[in-house]
Formats: structure tokens, C-alpha cells, sequence
């Protein structure tokens, strides 16, 4: 079998017969990379051993380039030439600034400078030169790499993804409200901050958006100021206001629950979309949980064989939770214990470990895609309106129901609204039982047990 590789950087050494991977540095970038050629022996006369080799090697190439190619160009050029001085051992390896190098000053590294400088190649040479006669600054810090550091920092945590997704968010706002594409950290002050919350209020969002928005960004900026040691810098969207208007005021609990009769009106457009729409909302309708909470569950979240058949609600690989007392167990009753064993049956040997129960819409565009559907199922039907009336309502309708039958703590814990709740508390009373005989109470209560 031929392998088929990118021949371009293969030389053979016309002497020894060995193989190298030889490839010109591209010009910007000599500085950065600190030096003019990839010159890699492959340690082989053998041919085709260079090949399996020169691949791989190829390739963390590349990875090089691409990375020096992603950095900001002054932080590039800083990095570079503490590269190039520590080289050549003229400051500490922990130094980031420097000041201009006077022979009055201090003649013994005034000449170590220019010792240095001598017996550097080329592109070393303008470096040490420059930092010698003008020091050495560290860069401001520019949005992009704090950003960086900030979504590092929270790498493999509960709610990465969502994370993620909220800061580029309020990442992509900060740009459009500056007209910078990376605009420095230092620079966003508080014209930024007040500029950040009026777009979004002429944008149409409502008030907890746009304070989630803002809580966001302070906490991203308040971690750049700790890890880069901004000593001076004050965050200006600590303590940003976010004042109520007239329909902020309309608006406050607007979000309706659902009546029966609208449910009933639903039903039949919610099951003709498709199985997992109609199993979704059915879970939705019987437990009481968020859309996100259900569609993020995995089968190791789904215990069908306790004497309590339920669901974990607590954060995994798919999506995290609103705040820690949304950890939480949920028995299954009624028609959603139904769904769940259906769908365990039909998953087989899937059903089990982090694998979707609803593998779908398991994502973020999912959730958007499943939200859509049943927003749509509630046209149909004429029962949707704009804010009051959304498929968020049903778990509306659910507390409603639950406060019918049970004592508020208990309504709080079936959905996850308790200080300190149950939280998954494995080997504690988790109060199933309990908790189980007033989900099904209230269903029954409200009418949708048996409802089709």
C-alpha cells in the first residue's frame, strides 16, 4: 500500500542518506518562532519509514505555525524577544518588563548586551538591540486573550458549554458597542458598560436578560483583572444598574401556565410532530422540570429500577443546571414513567453510561430546535402567546398543580427551587416515596393523569 503524503518539505542528506523534514519559516513569523527554518531529522535512510514519520512531523509543524499566526501581533513581539533575551540569559526567566539598559547605569550588562547582540544570527540581533536602547513592555491586555484565559480557567467544568456560549455572547456585544474587533481590556470603562445595557435594551431584551448579560461580563473582567494583576483597573459593570420601565414592570410574572383545556388543545399537535417532541412534553408535563433539564438527561440519569423509578437533574457532559439547588431527584409517574421505560426499551443496549435519552436535541441548537416545535404545536392550536404563553408554561401549570396538594418545601424540591434540596444526596433519605405520592396527587388533582 502507497502512502500518499505531502512530499513538499522531504530532503535526503546527500552524505549520510538520512531524511529531513526542511521548511522555511514563513518571514512574518521569524521572530516569533525565533528562528529562519524546521529542520527536523526524521533518524532514517529508510524511505519508507521517513514517510510515517514526515507525516506526524508535518503536523506539529503546522499546529506551530497556526498558533503563532492566532497570537496578537504585540504580544507575539513581547513573547518573542523575552524569548530571545532569555536565550541568551539577559534577564530572569520570570521577567516580563524591562527598562532601557544605560552604560552609566550599569556597564556590566550595558556590555553583556552588546556581547550578546554580536554573537546573535540575524533575527535575534534586532531584538536585543531594541530591548537594550528602548526595554522591554508587556502589551496591554487586549479582550481576546482574557477571554482565553477566562474560558481556560473554567475548562471540564459543569456548565463549559453554556458557558462558553454566554460569554462569546457578551464577548461579541462589547465589540459591536466599541467598534473594535479586540479592544483592550483598560479600555472598556464605563461609556463601554452603559453603552453594553442600552443596546441590549433597544434590542428588545428583557431585564433578567439583560442583567445575566451583564453579570456575565463583570465576572470574565474581574477575573482578567485578577490574573493579570490590573491593579488599577475598575471593572465599571460592577454595581451597572439595570432600571425597571414601564414594561418591565407589565412583564414580571407574565409567563402564564397552562390551563387544562389549552393542554388538551396542544396535545394533538405536539404528539404529530415527533416522538421525542411528544415524550419531551409529556416529561415536561409530569415532572415539572425545564425543557433544558429533560433534554440534557442521559440514561445514567435515569433510574428505572428503584423502588422510586426517577430522574437525576445534575449537570453532565451535555448541559449543567440553573444553580446547585437545581440538583435534584424527580420520580417518574404516570405517563412519564411510561415514556421513560418506552424509550429504554427502545435504546437497548444504549441505555445506559452518558448516552442521550434524547440524543435529538442533546445540544445547544437542539434545545432551540425542540423549543421551536412545540412553539409551533402551540399555534396550531391557538394557545401560544408571545412571552405569557410558551412551552416554559407547562412547568408553570406543574407548580401550580404541586401547590394544590403539597406544602411549599415539597414543591420546591420537585423543582429545584429549596436551599440545600435534596441534590442528589445518594445514600440520604431522598424522601422518594413522599415526594412521588404528591407528584401523582396533583396531576390527578388537576386532571391530566389520564389525559390523551
Amino acid at each position: 500500500m502507497q502512502l500518499v503524503v505531502n512530499m513538499e518539505y522531504l530532503a535526503q542528506d546527500s552524505k549520510s542518506g538520512r531524511y529531513r523534514y526542511r521548511r522555511r519559516v514563513p518571514g512574518e513569523l521569524i521572530k516569533l518562532i525565533g528562528k529562519r527554518e524546521f529542520s527536523i531529522s526524521l533518524k532514517t535512510t529508510d524511505q519508507r519509514l521517513a514517510l510515517e514519520r514526515y507525516d506526524r512531523v508535518h503536523r506539529e509543524v503546522e499546529l506551530e505555525i497556526e498558533a503563532a499566526r492566532a497570537m496578537d501581533p504585540a504580544d507575539a513581539d513581547h513573547r518573542a524577544t523575552l524569548q530571545t533575551l532569555r536565550k541568551h540569559n539577559l534577564v530572569a526567566p520570570t521577567l516580563k518588563s524591562l527598562a532601557p539598559v544605560t552604560f552609566q547605569a550599569d556597564p556590566e550588562t550595558f556590555t553583556k548586551f552588546t556581547d550578546a547582540a554580536l554573537r546573535a544570527p540575524d533575527h535575534e540581533f534586532d531584538r536585543i538591540v531594541e530591548a537594550k536602547f528602548f526595554g522591554v513592555q508587556e502589551p496591554p491586555l487586549r479582550l481576546s486573550k482574557a477571554t482565553q484565559a477566562y474560558l481556560d480557567e473554567h475548562r471540564d467544568g459543569d456548565n463549559e458549554n453554556d458557558l462558553r456560549k454566554q460569554t462569546k455572547l457578551v464577548v461579541d456585544l462589547v465589540r459591536e458597542v466599541t467598534k473594535e474587533s479586540d479592544p483592550l481590556v483598560e479600555a472598556i470603562d464605563i461609556d463601554v458598560a452603559y453603552a453594553f445595557r442600552d443596546a441590549m435594551r433597544a434590542k428588545g431584551s428583557a431585564r433578567g436578560t439583560i442583567k445575566r448579560r451583564i453579570n456575565t461580563i463583570r465576572a470574565l473582567l474581574n477575573f482578567a483583572k485578577q490574573r493579570f494583576q490590573l491593579t488599577a483597573y475598575v471593572n465599571p459593570f460592577s454595581g451597572l444598574d439595570v432600571p425597571k420601565t414601564a414594561s418591565d414592570r407589565r412583564a414580571k410574572d407574565s409567563r402564564l401556565p397552562l390551563t387544562v383545556e389549552e393542554i388538551k388543545r396542544c396535545n394533538p399537535f405536539v404528539m404529530a410532530k415527533n416522538a421525542d417532541i411528544a415524550d419531551l412534553w409529556t416529561m415536561m408535563m409530569f415532572t415539572g422540570a425545564r425543557p433544558r433539564e429533560l433534554l440534557g438527561l442521559e440514561w445514567q440519569d435515569v433510574d428505572l429500577d428503584h423502588d422510586v423509578p426517577h430522574v437525576i437533574i445534575r449537570p453532565n457532559g451535555i448541559r449543567g443546571v440553573k444553580t446547585d439547588t437545581s440538583v435534584r431527584k424527580v420520580p417518574l409517574v404516570g405517563r412519564a414513567l411510561e415514556v421513560s421505560r418506552s424509550r429504554a426499551k427502545q435504546a437497548a443496549k444504549q441505555a445506559h453510561g452518558a448516552v442521550p435519552v434524547f440524543p435529538r436535541y442533546a445540544s445547544a441548537s437542539g434545545y432551540n430546535t425542540a423549543s421551536n416545535l412545540m412553539t409551533k404545536a402551540m399555534k396550531q392550536a391557538g394557545v401560544w402567546e408571545r412571552i405569557t404563553k410558551v412551552p416554559y408554561s407547562l412547568r408553570h401549570s406543574h407548580k401550580d398543580w404541586m401547590r394544590r396538594v403539597a406544602p411549599e418545601y415539597w414543591v420546591n424540591l420537585i423543582h429545584g427551587h429549596a436551599q440545600g434540596g435534596i441534590a442528589a444526596n445518594y445514600g440520604g433519605d431522598d424522601m422518594l416515596d413522599q415526594l412521588s405520592r404528591y407528584l401523582e396527587q396533583a396531576c390527578r388533582t388537576a386532571g391530566v393523569w389520564d389525559l390523551n
